[in-house]
């Protein structure tokens, strides 16, 4: 879910956007707003579908609100998959479709890049590397960024592309930098501040233990710098977690990045007690 305040003005100018993958098995991407603060919701509807038996369904839709009733969204496309769990690592198209009115009509879906949203960590375990996607809310600037891996890499990257045109266009993507390369980045969340600093945090998994770390672009930069860990020591994601339907551990999908005031704000799942809890901290 993503809101906006278009102007000035009473509280019935607050527009408020969801976004989720609906029809039968998720075949379809669905759009709802409220152009009344949440009050009521206008009827939700399609703004893409599965094209053809290479697309099974959409997964993980996220949703940014921008400059000038602009509205982004992001969502993988997964291929037909075995039913047998763990899956195997997949690649999926990265999609985002944008309206540039609040959401009464939306351009034609834009392909990424081709992206890693189940990453093989270990013989039996499969990291998330869903896509994200932030916008500015006084610019035409968005970003959105995916996990991506080379066919054999032991590494896999993240991918970011942007777009200062509402959307209409996107750059090719560009990979941040990397501390080494047996490290695999998973999770990826995108934030951008007034300045249009924009910061991105990730899991960065590697020998079995997984840091947080940070990459920031200054503008007008594109390009990100070298990542900073924010966790102060290294957890092993195994110890107090679950295993299930990604195999032998499942540290979920619970992180978070905000960034005002010339700070930010990563927010993140963390096993280190022998339970699965949520840390934060704040850094420049």
């Amino acid at each position: 879910m993503a809101g906006r305040r278009p102007g000035p003005g009473p509280p019935s100018t607050i527009h408020l956007y969801g976004i989720w993958t609906g029809g039968s098995d998720n075949t379809r991407l669905e759009f709802g707003r409220s152009t009344d603060g949440g009050r009521s919701f206008h009827a939700p509807r399609a703004i893409d579908t599965v094209r053809g038996p290479a697309e099974a369904n959409f997964a993980s839709p996220m949703v940014a609100a921008g400059h000038g009733g602009t509205v982004h969204a992001i969502y993988g496309v997964w291929p037909p998959l075995p039913k047998a769990l763990p899956r195997p690592e997949f690649l999926a198209p990265i999609r985002v479709v944008s309206s540039t009115d609040r959401g009464q009509t939306w351009g034609r879906p834009v392909e990424l890049g081709t992206g890693v949203m189940e990453i093989r960590v270990q013989p039996d375990t499969n990291g998330l590397g869903l896509p994200t996607v932030v916008a500015h809310r006084s610019r035409h600037l968005a970003a959105a960024a995916f996990v991506v891996r080379q066919p054999g890499a032991p590494f896999a990257d993240i991918a970011v592309c942007r777009s200062r045109d509402q959307g209409r266009t996107w750059t090719a993507p560009l990979s941040v930098p990397r501390a080494s390369d047996d490290t695999t980045y998973l999770q990826p969340q995108l934030a951008i501040d007034e300045a249009g600093r924009l910061a991105l945090s990730a899991f960065a998994y590697r020998r079995g233990l997984i840091d947080v770390v940070v990459f920031v672009a200054e503008p007008p930069s594109a390009r990100f710098g070298r990542p900073v860990r924010v966790t102060s020591r290294p957890f092993d994601p195994a110890q107090g977690t679950l295993s299930g339907k990604h195999g032998a551990w499942w540290i979920g999908d619970y992180q978070g990045l905000a960034s005002a005031a010339g700070r930010i704000h990563p927010f993140w799942n963390d096993p280190r007690t022998g339970r699965l809890e949520l840390y934060t901290t704040s850094l420049h």
